[in-house]
């Protein structure tokens, strides 16, 4: 065998194990993933509504707005039971309690407000 051949090899080696490492790194976060949509009752998209996203036993805060497409997404979500408000002027505030995150997984949560508050 020639050197640059056993080089080559010891270099694919090493990448294959670093991305078996970082595979696995990833599969030990304790993270979730909480994402959705925020449309009016005709099912278009509303951006620029505020979604709150509270831990209901921390009592932790994370607030996001959503897109130009109504999208919205928390990355990166501890373990646990959350209550999600999402509120636009114009509309009623809406509030999902109990949502659980779990580990790995992402939690797809649509929420369509209501016409009111306009006065």
């Amino acid at each position: 065998m020639t050197r640059l051949h056993t080089t080559s090899k010891r270099v694919g080696l090493i990448f294959s194990l670093t991305l078996a490492v970082a595979a696995l790194a990833a599969a030990q976060t304790t993270l979730g993933r909480l994402g959705g949509a925020v449309l009016d009752n005709s099912g278009a998209v509303l951006p620029g509504a505020t979604v709150t996203l509270t831990n209901e036993n921390t009592n932790q805060v994370q607030t996001t707005v959503s897109s130009e497409n109504g999208t919205y997404v928390f990355a990166q979500v501890p373990v646990g039971s959350y209550k999600v408000e999402i509120a636009l002027q114009g509309f009623k505030t809406t509030a999902f309690s109990k949502v659980t995150i779990v580990v790995g997984q992402e939690y797809s949560l649509t929420a369509r407000l209501e016409l009111g508050g306009v006065s």
